[in-house]
């Protein structure tokens, strides 16, 4: 989730940085924490039995997320990966390769890159 955090951050600060160009971080920093504190504010005063959950908001703003890990770690990543909307392409290590897992996880990791060399 913190990484989901700051492609949120990041998204918002591209926002902000494409009309006014010359902002210095100090001042996106600022604007971002007003943002938040806003969007707070909204979801307090909003009497709508509607729950929002942040694993509805896709962050596109990552390009790709590496993620080295065992393959018996796998099957715990893999939903995570799902669950955290970050619409990014996702690498992986070579122990990424074992079919039995990839064929059980595919809903999750489709379209994964992971390296192996034989």
């Amino acid at each position: 989730m913190n990484i989901k955090r700051k492609g949120l951050k990041l998204a918002f600060t591209d926002s902000i940085l494409t009309t006014h160009p010359n902002a210095t971080e100090l001042e996106l920093d600022s604007l971002y924490l007003d943002h938040v504190k806003l969007e707070q504010e909204k979801i307090a005063k909003s009497k709508s039995s509607t729950k929002i959950d942040s694993a509805d908001i896709p962050v596109t703003s990552i390009g790709g997320i590496f993620i080295p890990i065992f393959k018996e770690d796998l099957p715990f990543i893999a939903p995570q990966i799902a669950y955290s909307n970050i619409q990014a392409q996702y690498l992986g290590n070579k122990d990424w390769y074992d079919p039995e897992s990839l064929k059980k996880n595919k809903n999750y990791i489709n379209g994964s890159l992971y390296i192996t060399i034989f």
